[in-house]
């Protein structure tokens, strides 16, 4: 069974809220009502090689097994699955997936803007 979680960006404080439903000092519920203070992700299921929990959001470099080139990319929702974009924008997105791709969180689209803004 897919486990369910999300973290919020705190836009006011610049702050990642992590477990954002047990964690959070308002209820899950206002932090959805209020999106003007909060960008909520969601848990993807997938960890990265350091087995670091991946969201949406997040900055990665990507490589396949054994080949040593990385790539990096960002993880975003988008047509009914978690879906990698290469930070140039010059490819289609693609679906995560698990096998021969590894992994490594280097960021985040919020704490690390620059990461995407100069690629």
């Amino acid at each position: 069974m897919r486990e369910i979680r999300f973290r919020a960006w705190n836009k006011v404080t610049k702050m990642m809220v992590t477990d954002v439903i047990n964690n959070c000092e308002d209820s899950f519920d206002m932090v959805l009502k209020h999106p003007q203070i909060y960008e909520v992700m969601q848990y993807t299921n997938f960890k990265d090689i350091h087995k670091t929990d991946i969201y949406e959001g997040d900055i990665l470099n990507i490589s396949e097994e054994y080949s040593g080139s990385y790539v990096p990319v960002f993880v975003a929702f988008s047509r009914g699955q978690f879906m990698a974009q290469v930070v140039n924008k010059l490819s289609s997105p693609f679906p995560l997936i698990e096998t021969l791709i590894m992994y490594e969180i280097i960021g985040n689209i919020y704490g690390n803007k620059e990461m995407i803004e100069n690629s």
